[in-house]
């Protein structure tokens, strides 16, 4: 059995960065009502450090671990609207095809569905 430590160590050493945390979400019926339908939805937290400059490796791997974890919503800490423009070209190159929030001030988020709107956050990124 591995430990999620050992896990994450496995990845940020695969990617050249630290993985933060990946999971899912999923709607739960209320209290005495009837089930919904519902979807899951993966969402992937990434410190892709530097864009993965500092490790031999790195910017494939980034693209790499993205491909393997199949998130439907990546955060990307570090991020720059360059490093987003590589990361998409990187997973189009795997096959995979995931849009950019398009957003100046905030270019941290890519997903496998068109982003439709978004909002800055000031002084968070």
């Amino acid at each position: 059995m591995i430990r999620r430590r050992e896990l994450l160590g496995m990845v940020g050493a695969t990617a050249g960065a630290g993985l933060l945390g990946a999971g899912t979400a999923e709607a739960t019926p209320r209290s005495g009502g009837r089930v919904p339908s519902y979807r899951t939805l993966k969402v992937l937290q990434f410190n892709i450090w530097l864009g993965g400059s500092q490790v031999p490796g790195g910017r494939a791997g980034i693209a790499d671990t993205i491909a393997a974890v199949e998130p439907d919503v990546v955060m990307l800490s570090e991020s720059t609207p360059e490093r987003v423009a590589t990361t998409l070209a990187d997973l189009a190159d795997r096959g995979l095809t995931y849009y950019d929030n398009e957003n100046p001030t905030d270019p941290a988020v890519i997903s496998r569905y068109p982003v439709i709107e978004h909002q800055s956050f000031p002084y968070w990124s």
